[in-house]
């Protein structure tokens, strides 16, 4: 499955991230100049591989750190040469006649072979990615630069040291409910689409998983007449979800939540390791983007931040 994000590549979830190089041994511009930046061991590497001409079009290799994998991606043969389509093609056939073997379950691509590349996104690169990367059975992230919304090239390395080093999985979701619920008792209004909503904790009965009757926190969300329940379970398969993922949009959200998920992500991007992202799943415009949430792992341990005024999030659904 393909999904298209509006996000830099270095703060993917995914298992490996794809890095676009020549066979020359030059990491001189663009994402590959980030790249040797931030794993200049690899950079090593990879100069010795070009040097004994073991790196060409169509071989793919992988470098691999404590917490990401990256794998080198031949777009062009010398770095003052522009890209060429059969160079990509022939490297996502080796990447989809491979990655199995290679123990790939999710993967971030840039936009191959565009931007120094010289090729064309829309008439060329995104119908052969397409093509070849939407029947996969794992997650494939394609990472579309957003001037508005990333930060700059020169973002500091260090930051984005700490983020690679930073792992979802470690926390847990007890931490996540301590955080909502001092966000709640700080803050119980929350104001989505221009309506304002009382949020409160209250325990209610639920059925456990032995068939008894028990007392379970939940969260309530008030409007005039409508009255909106989020239980506990819900909230724990959601992070659960987040947690794997790394992104969630109103599509997303467990069983029993499409309702009112627009309530519960802006709850949940009050949280300082949360934040709004776009979301897209096929991609021919700027439309078919919808809004959502996403874990910022280097965020984590921070805690919940008050945010004033309305929350940013305000999830909208495709036309």
């Amino acid at each position: 499955m393909i999904t298209y994000v509006k996000q830099n590549i270095f703060e993917s979830p995914a298992q490996v991230l794809v890095n676009t190089v020549n066979t020359v041994g030059v990491m001189g511009k663009g994402i590959a100049k980030q790249f040797k930046q931030i794993y200049p061991e690899m950079f090593e590497q990879y100069q010795i591989f070009c040097e004994n001409k073991a790196l060409d079009i169509g071989k793919l290799w992988i470098y691999k750190s404590d917490h990401k994998w990256i794998l080198n991606f031949p777009t062009k043969k010398h770095w003052r040469s522009p890209s060429k389509l059969e160079y990509i093609e022939a490297g996502l056939k080796k990447f989809v006649a491979t990655y199995e073997e290679k123990g790939i379950t999710s993967i971030s691509f840039p936009l191959l072979g565009c931007g120094n590349g010289g090729l064309d996104w829309e008439t060329q690169v995104q119908p052969l990615m397409e093509h070849y990367l939407r029947p996969l059975p794992i997650e494939v992230y394609i990472h579309l630069t957003d001037s508005k919304k990333s930060k700059p090239e020169h973002k500091e390395i260090l930051a984005t040291k700490n983020w690679l080093k930073a792992m979802p999985k470690f926390l847990s979701f007890n931490e996540v409910w301590e955080d909502l619920q001092y966000s709640i008792n700080f803050e119980s209004n929350l104001t989505v689409k221009g309506e304002n909503w009382r949020i409160y904790l209250e325990e209610i009965n639920v059925i456990d998983e032995f068939d008894q009757l028990e007392k379970s926190p939940c969260i309530l969300f008030e409007n005039n007449d409508n009255r909106h329940v989020l239980s506990l379970y819900q909230l724990k398969e959601l992070w659960r979800l987040l947690r794997k993922v790394g992104f969630c949009t109103k599509k997303d959200l467990p069983e029993g939540l499409h309702e009112y998920g627009g309530l519960v992500l802006n709850l949940l991007n009050r949280l300082d390791y949360i934040e709004p992202v776009e979301i897209a799943y096929k991609f021919n415009d700027d439309e078919d983007f919808v809004n959502g949430i996403r874990v910022v792992p280097y965020k984590m341990n921070t805690g919940f931040q008050n945010k004033e005024g309305e929350t940013t999030v305000e999830p909208r659904d495709k036309k």
